[in-house]
């Protein structure tokens, strides 16, 4: 695992960084799956962000997959991190990620169970329709 401090949930770049953890782990076709599930490094991969009112966490990780080394699955994580800040994302990237997103925004509305978690999320945050 890899860490970062990242700017609390309130702040106008978590869009962006949740975006970008979209684009590094949700599925098959993400970056990391790619780069270590597919390639035999790791078992599983991934990237998330732990929001809080105050200041943040975010990680890369992976578990490792049988015969391979920390350092080789931290070698693939650090450079699928510079292959982003080196050449960007794609727009084909850009747009799984938004149709994967618009499929959630529904479930998220799906029943007062769920409303009610989502509000409390926001809510947790200070931040939302309810602030």
């Amino acid at each position: 695992m890899i860490a970062h401090k990242v700017p609390d949930g309130r702040d106008a770049d978590q869009p962006a960084l949740e975006m970008l953890d979209a684009i590094l782990s949700s599925g098959k076709n993400a970056r990391l799956y790619r780069a270590l599930v597919d390639k035999g490094l790791a078992l599983n991969a991934g990237s998330g962000t732990d929001l809080h009112r105050d200041l943040s966490l975010h990680t890369v990780y992976a578990t490792l997959a049988p015969g391979s080394t920390m350092e080789q699955v931290e070698q693939a994580l650090l450079g699928e991190i510079e292959k982003i800040k080196t050449d960007g994302v794609t727009p084909a990237e850009i747009e799984r990620v938004k149709q994967q997103y618009v499929a959630a925004d529904a479930y998220k509305r799906d029943g007062t169970a769920a409303v009610a978690s989502e509000l409390n999320e926001w809510i947790a945050w200070g931040t939302g329709p309810c602030t």
